[in-house]
């Protein structure tokens, strides 16, 4: 939880470390014993990524680069911070119902955790990690479900141009993966059509936060077979 820019030396060589969630550490790094810990007060306000509505009293939602979340009892308008939501750094970028259960996309892996509101909030057993493609993926853009699978697409990373799709059914654990599907475009769009059972979704044929030289200037409509993801 912390980052190479939040740590320094002090002069006689102990380590200070600030956490991401407001905590210091003064470390020894020649028996790695930690001789401050300390919790530091904080008027910071974080932006919201997500909101999804458990049922008629609870609220979750998503902050940004935390990789947490909360909930919200609507009847007494209290708050709670439910902990971790994923492993890693970075944020929750999209929260998907299921069968009972809420399935969260994280960047900047792509990783896919799965938390059952009826049980306490324990990461990383709940929520608890499904999905960890490959390591192309990085951050989360377009997601559907059909009702038995969730399908979700991840930008390549910063300075490649492209995605991958994902695939993950739940009863029988399994995932499935496709990079690279449509060369120099990257999904952005998901939506299932009952009619026809097949994914249709939209593409940019910019690279994650335009980190990348395009090589197109069109973007497309595509259909995707929800048994191949292609």
């Amino acid at each position: 939880d912390v980052a190479s820019g939040s740590c320094a030396l002090t002069a006689d060589g102990k380590i200070l470390a600030f956490t991401l969630y407001g905590f210091l550490y003064k470390i020894n790094p020649e028996n790695n014993a930690i001789e401050t810990s300390q919790r530091l007060e904080t008027d910071s306000v974080g932006q919201v990524d997500c909101l999804y509505r458990i049922d008629d009293r609870r609220l979750l939602g998503t902050t940004f680069i935390t990789q947490r979340f909360f909930e919200i009892n609507l009847s007494s308008g209290t708050g709670m911070d439910m902990g971790r939501a994923a492993g890693g750094g970075g944020e929750v970028l999209a929260v998907m119902p299921l069968c009972g259960k809420l399935y969260m996309a994280s960047y900047t892996e792509g990783s896919l955790t799965e938390y059952d509101p009826a049980l306490p909030a324990r990461f990383p057993e709940n929520p608890r990690t499904v999905v960890m493609p490959p390591s192309t993926a990085m951050r989360p853009v377009g997601y559907c479900t059909d009702g038995e699978s969730l399908y979700y697409t991840c930008n390549h990373k910063n300075g490649y141009l492209g995605s991958m799709t994902i695939k993950y059914t739940p009863k029988k654990g399994e995932s499935l993966f496709l990079d690279d599907p449509l060369p120099y475009h990257a999904i952005q769009t998901m939506a299932y059509d009952k009619e026809t059972k097949t994914i249709l979704a939209g593409t940019t044929y910019e690279a994650d936060c335009k980190s990348a030289p395009v090589k197109d200037d069109n973007a497309y409509m595509v259909k995707i077979d929800p048994v191949t993801l292609k």
